[in-house]
């Protein structure tokens, strides 16, 4: 049985092979149009994302999945 619930989380979502950070590809468009709450952005591979602390996150293709989503 289908929920009726409305789904929000990926309901706009961007996918793309190769990224510098998933994080700026969600904030440059967030200042270019309206952006919905559940926004998602995968990438196959990061070549300069962002961790913790400001730790550099570098992903291989095809051995991590990443994303950044926008929160309400």
């Amino acid at each position: 049985m289908k929920s009726k619930e409305p789904r929000w989380l990926g309901a706009d979502l961007t996918q793309l092979a190769r990224v510098g950070s998933t994080n700026q590809v969600l904030r440059e468009r967030m200042r270019r149009e309206h952006v919905p709450e559940g926004a998602v952005v995968l990438a196959r591979e990061q070549t300069a994302g962002r961790g913790r602390l400001g730790r550099r996150l570098t992903t291989i293709a095809h051995d991590w999945l990443e994303y950044v989503v926008r929160n309400p």
